[in-house]
């Protein structure tokens, strides 16, 4: 279930999760940062990494793509980048939590996919920011979302 949603991950300031209290993101990578037929982070999504790191943010990415895919996308931003994480199955992603040794009620998830990456956040208690998609960004302003109805549609899709 989103906590809030945001027409792209440049509208996530560091200004934003303060206020909110996380200090951690779990990342994903296609679509929220950048198309798949993009390989590697352009100069906004390393500006963006950057002012996040010297912020104190704790980031790494969560991505169920393949090893090549976040191996290159990761490569000249060097953040801790886990593939296949299985989401928005929650094992994977509390087991590189531990090891990053980061906190459910300080950490969210940024990606773009609300039965993925927000389903991933809502099972273990993090908060679940999600950024329309980086290949056709949308026209969703930055909200706090009612949950009744999501709630309601993820619970079918949990009994599935």
């Amino acid at each position: 279930m989103p906590d809030y949603m945001f027409k792209t991950y440049r509208d996530v300031t560091p200004d934003f999760l303060a206020r909110h209290g996380i200090t951690a993101l779990l990342l994903d990578i296609d679509n929220t940062f950048a198309p798949y037929e993009q390989p590697e982070p352009d100069d906004e999504i390393r500006a963006w990494i950057d002012a996040a790191k010297s912020a104190g943010i704790t980031l790494a990415f969560v991505s169920n793509n393949n090893d090549v895919r976040v191996e290159l996308f990761n490569r000249t931003l060097g953040l801790p980048a886990f593939p296949k994480c299985g989401k928005p199955g929650t094992r994977k992603v509390k087991k590189i939590m531990a090891a990053l040794r980061l906190s459910a009620d300080t950490t969210a998830v940024l990606g773009d996919q609300l039965l993925t990456d927000a389903c991933t956040a809502g099972r273990p208690p993090q908060t679940a920011i999600p950024a329309m998609n980086a290949a056709q960004p949308q026209q969703v302003e930055q909200r706090r979302t009612g949950k009744t109805a999501l709630s309601r549609t993820l619970a079918f899709f949990a009994r599935s």
